[in-house]
């Protein structure tokens, strides 16, 4: 075997101005499927931190599910957790405080909002400022585009405004800028806007049929991900949004559980503890809640569309492969027949053709997987943004290489090399010694 391999490598370094077109052929298909996977994971990473960090979510929701049904949507506030719920749930992780991260508090409520000129509807999720910090982690502790996060600057009552409403309401930044970093979070630092009014009144019906209407600041603006929900987007503290609502409940917890604990047991213990004394607090993954099916949704079409787009590539790469290899193979017909001549098996000769075959396939990849990082890189660098879907800010194109994915497709490659060789080899040495030699 080793002397078969010594003839492959010989020959490899001889005849490699004849096989460049294959290792082109390789090279090009493997940096086509580094950039291309790399940029569809990059979206999925990003889709994945903004729910996780950037709209806090974390791993678990916490809630009455009768919250989501059609009756808790017409009374939200008699399907949140009591008070009585809340010290169960809050008692129970405060016993595995050294496996959550953080636990918030949120409260969601509908209203208009009015600047004494414009009024208009408004949605609004209210939760804990500093159990957010925690979930939202370094990536997404700035959660304003322009201004002040909430927690920041003097107390008081303050809201941050989806960039859609900010605009109706006479807000508007001094200067538009890309603050979208690769990884999705907003870069740190105060960013001046203005606004007709900084004063606005929310106005909300609580639960016994009162009007309750109360003063806030404009602490800045943000961004709500998506355009129609940017549109009606506004932010609040979670007490100010109790004592708007006039209500001691929670709309429901969200809680990010350290690495490495299993979720699944944290689950089963939750419901064990928790749901079997009382039903009405359930726990589940943020991805099986009803938040998570736009990115369900989203996930197997870029997974559909990653796969279509990959095997189009192999396709296309298989068949150039296949006829660089052949022809190849073909113009060194002679040479095959002498080494016949020579007292080489047959077998012996179709190995040595596999494995210049595999070396050129591990060549090709090598070369590819160089250009494909240094092309990366340099779309990383160049800080190149776009529209994505329906976010309503632009985002970076960002390349983040799956290693998992360039290995299979490494595998690939080269068996798709090696598969084309045989072929075109087994059909030459069917031929006689006589044939092959007078080949021309």
């Amino acid at each position: 075997m080793k002397y078969l391999l010594r003839i492959a490598f010989r020959n490899v370094r001889i005849n490699l101005k004849p096989s460049l077109a294959a290792l082109l052929s390789i090279s090009a298909a493997y940096m086509t499927i580094l950039i291309f996977d790399g940029y569809i994971e990059s979206v999925s990473r990003l889709y994945l931190n903004s729910y996780r960090h950037r709209q806090m979510y974390g791993d678990f929701i916490i809630q009455n599910p009768q919250l989501r049904s059609k009756e808790g949507k017409a009374d939200p506030i008699s399907y949140s957790l009591t008070s009585e719920q809340q010290q169960r749930i809050d008692s129970y992780l405060k016993s595995r405080s050294q496996e959550v991260v953080a636990a918030v508090k949120n409260l969601e409520f509908v209203g208009t909002i009015s600047n004494g000129r414009v009024s208009t509807i408004f949605v609004s999720r209210a939760f804990q400022q500093d159990e957010g910090l925690k979930l939202r982690q370094q990536e997404w502790g700035w959660n304003a585009l322009y201004g002040k996060p909430i927690h920041l600057g003097e107390p008081g009552n303050k809201v941050l405004l989806g960039q859609a409403l900010a605009r109706t309401l006479g807000c508007r930044p001094k200067e538009k800028q890309k603050v979208l970093t690769p990884s999705g979070g907003f870069r740190e630092g105060f960013r001046e806007f203005n606004c007709d009014t900084e004063d606005i009144l929310l106005s909300v019906t609580t639960a016994t049929g009162q009007v309750n209407s109360l003063d806030f600041k404009v602490s800045g603006i943000t961004d709500a991900g998506y355009r129609d929900i940017d549109a009606r987007y506004v932010m609040a503290d979670f007490k100010d949004a109790q004592t708007l609502v006039n209500t001691d409940r929670v709309g429901y917890y969200t809680l990010l559980l350290e690495d490495g604990i299993s979720q699944n047991k944290f689950i089963r213990d939750f419901e064990e503890i928790v749901t079997t004394k009382d039903p009405a607090i359930k726990i589940q993954r943020w991805q099986d809640h009803a938040v998570g099916d736009l990115y369900n949704k989203t996930m197997n079409l870029l997974s559909v569309f990653r796969n279509f787009v990959i095997i189009v590539l192999v396709a296309i790469s298989g068949l150039s492969i296949a006829t660089t290899f052949s022809k190849n193979v073909k113009e060194r017909t002679r040479e095959i027949g002498l080494l016949l001549s020579l007292g080489f098996y047959r077998r012996s000769v179709l190995n040595i053709f596999l494995y210049e075959s595999m070396i050129l396939g591990l060549l090709g990849v090598g070369i590819g997987l160089m250009a494909g990082g240094a092309f990366s890189i340099i779309l990383n660098a160049s800080q190149i943004y776009y529209k994505a879907g329906l976010l309503s800010e632009p985002v970076v194109f960002y390349v983040i290489p799956n290693w998992n994915s360039l290995l299979i497709g490494a595998l690939g490659l080269i068996i798709l090399a090696i598969v084309a060789c045989y072929f075109a080899t087994r059909s030459t040495l069917n031929k006689s010694v006589v044939e092959c030699l007078q080949h021309s």
